[in-house]
């Protein structure tokens, strides 16, 4: 195994721990060998590179602002990795004209068939939509091909369930290579050629991320989603949810131009809906169903086994990584507030807070029991931390069902008024999915 390797398993694995879910689209389109560059959209920290480095199965460099070599907690990571330096305007103190080194490092590395990631749009950022994207992918295109190297564009989506939010869901989504042989290079990064394929990378990147004008946008969409999915004949579960939320989001916008009036009653219907769920502490999918108390609780009775015999590793593993767990929070809610960090400081200071623990925690039991109890404290320690966050999901689940089961067969007028108000927010879509389904 090569550094390289090893370092990208190591990190492969943080993820896997640190994300509940991590679905990958279009692998395929990756070349194994030969020059590449991963451009993609940039809104959680220095996870998104971690992502691109990790699944990309390239060893990438990838390029970040050089304040982040100053920063203690990260540059030892960024160093790790070989993450080259980007000199922004807009950063204190900065040379610009350092970039030009930078600059040639990239084009070295594509010359001799290797892979870089960088993003496009020069900032991370906590915005519904892709940003406007500066011309530096475009340039060093521009000059590795002037220097004879045949690399490939590939635009690489990235969207989050919940970005800031320790085992939430994202999707990384390679997209087709970006075209940019017949642009009129002439020499070098010729300023026409940079503009068109700064151009094709944005309308590329677009294609494969949800770009929402507002955030209210984007949680009404996901909100119909379910609905939406159901009147025209699909399921919800095989799905691609980035790519339906995609285009129902740009069916929304071409709705709220060409038919104002359908779509401002469904809005209304479904505000209204949705407020009653949030009222009653329900999901749209506990009144679609027609459960009933007895029923749910023959459906669930392995669940009830898993969370009754579940509960003692639950316990020992929320205990002992629990000081770690909470003071890892703490520390990022402290280092920046901006939601596209945050998740970047829970995991780095997980990498270092963890470790530490689990060695301290050793030694206490060491002193205490010896050698034999300490190794075992801790080889289970890490499995039961990650079973307790997968059993209070499944706890969360298992309570939320019987007590939404309860609430519906106890409160029938509110569940009949429920299903009346669902079935209107559906005539009201029909009209909608009709004309763009």
């Amino acid at each position: 195994m090569t550094r390289d390797e090893g370092i990208r398993r190591f990190f492969a694995l943080v993820l896997n721990i640190f994300f509940r879910r991590i679905k990958v689209v279009g692998s395929e389109r990756v070349p194994p060998e030969g020059a590449l560059i991963l451009a993609g959209n940039h809104e959680n920290g220095l996870l998104d590179p971690l992502l691109l480095f990790c699944i990309s199965g390239r060893s990438a460099r990838f390029l970040a602002k050089a304040t982040l070599f100053r920063n203690p907690l990260v540059a030892p990571w960024l160093r790790l990795t070989n993450a080259l330096p980007i000199y922004r305007r807009q950063d204190e103190g900065s040379d610009m004209s350092r970039n030009e080194a930078t600059f040639q490092a990239c084009e070295h590395l594509l010359v001799n068939g290797e892979a870089l990631a960088l993003f496009p749009e020069g900032i991370s950022h906590d915005l519904p939509r892709l940003q406007p994207l500066k011309t530096g992918a475009a340039r060093i295109v521009g000059r590795a091909r002037q220097r004879g190297a045949s690399l490939v564009l590939l635009p690489v989506g990235l969207s989050y369930s919940a970005k800031a939010t320790f085992r939430s869901d994202v999707t990384v989504t390679f997209g087709l290579p970006v075209p940019y042989a017949d642009l009129p290079w002439g020499h070098g990064d010729d300023p026409a050629a940079v503009e068109a394929l700064t151009e094709r990378l944005r309308v590329a990147l677009e294609s494969l991320t949800v770009n929402a004008e507002r955030w209210e946008d984007l949680r009404f969409v996901e909100g119909v989603r379910s609905m939406a999915l159901e009147l025209a004949g699909f399921g919800d579960e095989n799905l691609d949810r980035v790519a339906v939320t995609r285009r129902l989001l740009e069916e929304f916008y071409r709705a709220r131009l060409e038919h104002p009036t359908e779509l401002h009653a469904l809005l209304t219907k479904a505000r209204a809906y949705v407020r009653m769920l949030d009222l009653l502490g329900l999901r749209d999918g506990d009144v679609s169903g027609e459960t009933k108390v007895g029923a749910a609780f023959i459906h669930t009775w392995k669940r009830l086994a898993v969370v009754l015999a579940g509960y003692p590793p639950a316990l020992y593993g929320w205990l002992f990584n629990f000081l770690p767990y909470f003071l890892t929070g703490r520390l990022a809610l402290a280092a920046g507030d901006e939601r596209d960090v945050v998740a970047t400081y829970k995991l780095y200071a997980g990498l270092v807070l963890f470790p530490l623990f689990y060695l301290g925690q050793g030694a206490t039991v060491w002193r205490a029991a010896g050698p034999w109890w300490a190794a075992l404290a801790v080889a289970v320690g890490g499995p039961c931390g990650l079973w307790a966050m997968r059993y209070y999901a499944l706890r969360s689940e298992f309570v939320h069902l019987v007590s939404a089961t309860v609430t519906l067969d106890l409160r029938r007028d509110a569940g009949e008024r429920l299903k009346e108000m669902r079935a209107e927010v559906i005539e009201a879509l029909k009209p909608l999915v009709a004309m763009y389904g």
